[in-house]
């Protein structure tokens, strides 16, 4: 009877390995993994849609920054943690605007950290529903002076 048990014990284990490493490979529940290249459900494109929870367009005086008009922006998000962004705004009536990208994380909180390659800082931000919010260092003093809310 004990051989009968050991042999069946043998059969069992290879199911229980593969099954214990295919849930080890897996993500978090947030819709992506924790390392980098998690972009996960943050995939997409998302539009420009406010500014400090006001809509756009938007003028808005940053610290000592000149008063700045946001007019329109959008960002892409991509599976594996790259994001590109551009917005336009105007500053003393003329057109202006700026492009960044590089990558993402989310964090185990759900919250998302960038780091620009174009620019060579990092900002961090927050998912809310279809709402991706950054906080952005417009001023580029080194302190997040303004919140960019995009919408997918």
């Amino acid at each position: 009877m004990r051989w009968f048990e050991l042999q069946r014990i043998w059969r069992a284990l290879p199911v229980a390995a593969a099954l214990f490493l295919v849930g080890a490979c897996g993500g978090d529940d947030k819709g992506g993994g924790l390392g980098p290249g998690n972009g996960g459900g943050l995939a997409g494109t998302y539009q420009l849609v406010g500014i400090n929870e006001d809509g756009i367009p938007e003028e808005e005086q940053m610290e000592d920054c000149a008063p700045t008009l946001f007019t329109n922006g959008s960002m892409t998000m991509d599976g594996d943690g790259t994001f590109s962004l551009s917005v336009e705004y105007e500053q003393f009536g003329d057109p202006d605007g700026w492009q960044d990208n590089g990558t993402f994380q989310r964090q185990e909180n759900g919250d998302l950290s960038f780091d620009s390659e174009a620019w060579g800082d990092r900002f961090e931000g927050e998912v809310d529903g279809d709402l991706v919010v950054l906080y952005y260092d417009f001023c580029t003093n080194g302190v997040a002076d303004i919140d960019l809310v995009f919408e997918k």
